[in-house]
């Protein structure tokens, strides 16, 4: 089973001087849920909302990726 993501890859531009976002769309075109869950390989350069959940059968839902500001990686480096 598998799900289908609109759109298929995120990309944020450099420099970041300011927060941006993304909107991720998975839809599950199966008759079965799905179950997902959603990893980066920069944890502390980009926040996603709703990163775990399930998606019903024939179902769509949306989560909100941000990419952190330079400053607000600095913060958390302290």
């Amino acid at each position: 089973m598998s799900l289908l993501l609109d759109p298929p890859e995120l990309g944020f531009r450099r420099p970041f001087t300011h927060e941006v976002s993304q909107i991720l769309v998975l839809t599950n075109p199966n008759s079965d849920p799905v179950a997902f869950k959603v990893k980066t390989t920069a944890p502390k350069q980009y926040v996603l909302l709703s990163r775990v959940a399930a998606v019903s059968d024939f179902s769509t839902v949306a989560g909100t990726a941000f990419g952190q500001t330079l400053g607000a990686l600095r913060l958390d480096k302290k």
